[in-house]
């Protein structure tokens, strides 16, 4: 396995290499995804310590996809999972097994996908320095950055 992408002191971060994936499976549908990170956080839960994050965009596909907007105008839409504990870190699966229920969805708008990628981006280093935890213990700092109102539909309850 290749070294992380990013690391600090308790976590590490590794960015899916996307093109390559896709080189690998040309069979697969066309996909929406932007980016995705792989995030080991042993300190967010005692029992699960790595998360995926990904980030998609909410432009239409060829063939057609059903999308569902739950903001609003929103472009862009991210998914932050707990994975499968058992699971050892293979960044040419995709996706990772996660776990359910997710930890938090949210869509946004931005003004691009690297407006978006920067977005997330932001968010990756508050979890690199410790002071966003990735786990559902801490949705509410999530909810913070991105409004209860721009979460998915089946979160809003929780």
């Amino acid at each position: 396995m290749k070294n992380p992408d990013l690391t600090s002191q308790f976590t590490k971060v590794w960015q899916h290499d996307l093109p390559a994936i896709r080189r690998k499976h040309p069979e697969a549908p066309q996909d929406a995804t932007i980016a995705s990170f792989i995030i080991n956080a042993p300190w967010a839960n005692p029992i699960w310590a790595n998360y995926w994050l990904t980030l998609i965009h909410t432009r239409p596909l060829d063939p057609p996809r059903k999308t569902l907007i739950y903001l609003p105008g929103a472009t862009h839409e991210f998914w932050l999972y707990a994975l499968d504990p058992k699971w050892e870190i293979d960044l040419d699966q995709m996706p990772p097994p996660f776990l359910a229920p997710i930890n938090f969805a949210a869509q946004f708008i931005a003004d691009s996908d690297q407006a978006a990628e920067i977005r997330i981006g932001n968010c990756i280093g508050e979890i690199l320095v410790g002071t966003l935890s990735p786990d559902t213990d801490f949705r509410q700092q999530w909810i913070e950055r991105f409004n209860a109102c721009m979460m998915k539909g089946h979160l809003q309850n929780q």
